[in-house]
């Protein structure tokens, strides 16, 4: 199930509802939320005397910042390196998963990269230019037809 988000000002739009005297049940019905909604809300404003949403936490990370920098150093010093190749040089003794690797290069803003190889390269432009240099001559040999000499 989806939750709607409330927007701040129909947040204080139900605090002064409820000070006003109106039911839970009342100011549910006339905003289009269920009650239970709205007597959290409410809960909450007395609480903390605000209704903003409080901040939410994720799964902690299993490595430190420290760990984080040295895969920085790591990744500059050998930039073309995959994955596991990185996540064994980066923390052998330790149980990662590559996943856990690519995630921490992503949040330091590192990208992944992809090395040329320059010999295939190298050749499929020598091929290329033999092609075109093959073509050119086979043009140049075939018999041209002068159609406006006629005799």
């Amino acid at each position: 199930m989806v939750r709607r988000r409330i927007s701040e000002a129909q947040r204080w739009q139900i605090i002064g509802m409820r000070s006003s005297g109106l039911s839970y049940k009342a100011i549910g019905r006339q905003m289009g939320y269920h009650y239970t909604v709205v007597s959290r809300l409410v809960r909450k404003h007395i609480q903390t005397n605000n209704v903003k949403d409080l901040p939410r936490f994720g799964r902690p990370l299993v490595t430190s910042q420290r760990e984080d920098r040295a895969l920085q150093r790591l990744i500059r010093r050998m930039p073309f390196a995959t994955s596991p190749n990185l996540k064994r040089e980066w923390l052998p003794y330790r149980q990662l998963s590559t996943r856990t690797l690519r995630n921490r290069l992503k949040s330091a803003g590192l990208k992944s990269r992809r090395s040329l190889k320059i010999g295939q390269i190298a050749r499929f432009k020598d091929a290329s230019s033999e092609t075109a240099l093959t073509k050119s001559m086979l043009i140049s040999a075939e018999p041209s037809f002068n159609t406006s000499d006629k005799m």
